[in-house]
């Protein structure tokens, strides 16, 4: 099973109640820390990411619709760790 996606803002009960627990993470939305990468990018992004055990899920609320995200390599790391942690959870792998 391949990933799953909706296009409105998260609005289902389990959903927002496990992001309810989540800070999110990133920089302030509309800041351009790293200078603009094209001439349509709205700046920086906050997202959280969550487990959702009962469907076995990495979840990764962005707030609004996003068409494309870039990643310096800061942050990729940063994302790909957070990802092999959840991972390790939903897998019942304790460090």
């Amino acid at each position: 099973m391949g990933p799953h996606h909706e296009s409105n803002p998260m609005r289902h009960s389990e959903l927002l109640e496990m992001f309810s627990r989540q800070e999110r993470t990133g920089l302030p939305e509309g800041s351009f820390s790293k200078g603009k990468m094209t001439p349509t990018d709205e700046g920086d992004l906050a997202y959280r990411i969550a487990a959702d055990k009962p469907h076995q899920k990495i979840v990764i609320d962005f707030g609004k619709p996003v068409a494309w995200i870039g990643f310096d390599i800061e942050a990729a790391t940063e994302l790909r760790d957070h990802l092999t942690s959840l991972l390790l959870e939903l897998r019942g792998i304790t460090n």
